[in-house]
Formats: C-alpha cells, structure tokens, sequence
C-alpha cells in the first residue's frame, strides 16, 4: 500500500452446503453446484444451518480483515460479483429475498457484528440485455453499496449501460468490476465517470497490444501516480477537469484564472482548495499560511518539492 495501490477482494466462494475446496467447475464451469429453493430460504434465514455456515464462512474471512483494519487499509470488497448472473450459485435471484438480501446479510454481518468500518463495499452486476431491469431488482439498497460496478463482457460499452449505471449510483463512484476488453483512452472521454476498471486476467493476452497506450493516455490513472507515495505527498495526475473533480470544484470554476475556496474536509476542518494554472501563479502559494494548505493543484512536480513539509495532496495538472 505504501506505493498506493488499491487493493479489491473478489470472493469467489463455494456453495455452503459443502466444504471450501471446490473448483472452478464447480462454481462457474463445467457442472457448476446450485442451491433449492428451499435451501436458500434456509441460507437467508437468520439462524438456519446454510446461514450459520455461511457467517462461519465470513468469519474465516474477518481474519484478514481485522488484519487489513490493523495496517490502516481499506479494501475495495466485492462479494457475489455478477449477482444477475444465474450460472454462480449466488446469482440469478431477483428480488428482496433472492441474491440481494444475501449480500445484506454478508454486509451487516461484517460491519455491524464484525466491526469491519474499512471495507469499501461494491456492488457488481452483469451488462445483460436485462440490465434497466437488473439496477433495481437486484439493488442491496443506497446503504450497502459504496461503489457500482458492471462486468461488461456481453456487446461492449454502450452508452445506455452507461447511463444505466450512473443513474443508479445515485452520485457514488460506479466502475467497471470486469471486462474482456478494457475501455480506449477516446471511449473515457465520452463515458469519463467510470471510476475504474479491471482486465480479467484470461484476456490479458488478446489485449496486450492496446494496453500500454491505455496506461499512458492522460486520462488514465494507473498505480505509479495514485496517492500514498513513501515520501507522504499523495500525488494524482488528472486534467484540469478531473483536478476540479478531485478538489470538488465546480466545472468551470477556475478557467480564467487562479481560484481558490473554502472545502468541509471532515467535521472540523475547512480546507483551503487551491486551484493554479501554471508555475508562476502556484509560487503565490508562499504567501498563504500553512493552515490554509491541504489541496493544491500546480503544473508540475518541481513545487511539491518546494512546499513538501506544507502539502498534504499534489493534483498534477
């Protein structure tokens, strides 16, 4: 984590009516395991003998989370990824007692039981010809979700999946959970709130070629230019654009000069969010006091050296 990354847990799990060796086959290939109806009313039920294995199970699992939670981490968690989906044990189920009140359960489990406060919780479904339909029936709620995401293998990245997804995150981060073919540099500009997205690993050949463009284009973030560097700066390469995004600054603000405003950053501190333009108006920063520096955006790398002891995040413009 030191060179900030950000690390995302996928629990891909075997059926709770047996042990925890499956195989691949056995969740998603060949001969995948299903459950009845009945034992899935059984699972859902507080107190049942599928629910008591299956928080047996999240206990397992709280090990390492308690030992993420030691380390100051936060993991991105995504549980019974593509829920819609009705080849995973977990999925196809729609409705309040079908996939989504599992995934209820393993979050309040974790949070409210466990005490687990440092886990990032995302939401995945499939981009299925039935997603308008999908946000909803298969939604956990507004609270149990911190991020959206869509696997996209099924026709690619169309607008209305798009909207779909921005529509029903509500203002929350929304990300591509999976993809057989990442997005181009040109596709981002036009669908720019994709927070993230990841190759599954299989593809990662077919795609070899593109990616090396993809990683370099500007409006791509990859690990080396994520917050959390050994020297304490967090710094983040971003267009003027997403720098305002980054600083909630609103579009516009800022376009015919140096602006500066006053954010909330917590219950107590007002932090002063400073956008700058170029090198000369960013060496006007030596005339505000440290208290007022917590943001800062500047044009290049060469000031975060000069200000390093005043900076606690550097948006290189």
């Amino acid at each position: 984590m030191g060179s900030g990354a950000i690390v995302q847990l996928m629990y891909h799990n075997c059926i709770p009516t047996r042990d925890e060796l499956c195989e691949w086959d056995d969740i998603g290939g060949a001969h995948p395991q299903h459950l009845s109806d009945a034992q899935w009313a059984d699972l859902v039920k507080d107190g049942g003998t599928l629910n008591k294995a299956w928080k047996a199970r999240l206990d397992a699992l709280s090990v390492f989370f308690a030992d993420l939670k030691s380390a100051g981490i936060a993991p991105l968690f995504r549980p019974l990824h593509e829920m819609n989906q009705g080849v995973f044990w977990w999925g196809g189920r729609s409705g309040a007692a079908g996939t989504r009140q599992l995934f209820q359960i393993t979050h309040d489990y974790l949070v409210q039981t466990k005490g687990f406060d440092n886990i990032i919780w995302v939401w995945d479904i499939q981009d299925f010809g039935s997603l308008a339909n999908d946000v909803t029936d298969y939604n956990p709620g507004d609270s149990y979700f911190d991020i959206a995401a869509l696997d996209v293998y099924d026709g690619g990245y169309d607008s209305w999946k798009y909207d779909a997804m921005k529509g029903i995150a509500g203002g929350k981060p929304f990300a591509i959970g999976e993809c057989e073919h990442p997005p181009t540099s040109a596709l981002l500009a036009q669908q720019p709130k994709w927070a993230f997205f990841m190759l599954w690993p299989d593809f990662l050949d077919e795609n070899a070629g593109n990616l090396p463009a993809l990683y370099g284009a500007g409006n791509v973030v990859t690990e080396g230019e994520m917050p959390g560097g050994s020297d304490g700066v967090r710094r983040e390469r971003a267009t003027n654009e997403s720098a305002r995004r980054i600083l909630g600054i609103a579009p516009g603000v800022g376009t015919e000069g140096p602006k500066s405003l006053e954010q909330e950053d917590g219950p107590e501190v007002l932090a002063r969010a400073v956008l700058r333009r170029n090198d000369q108006e960013a060496l006007a920063l030596r005339g505000l006091g440290d208290g007022d520096l917590h943001f800062v955006a500047v044009a290049n790398l060469r000031l975060v050296d000069r200000y390093r002891e005043r900076l606690q995040c550097v948006v290189v413009l």
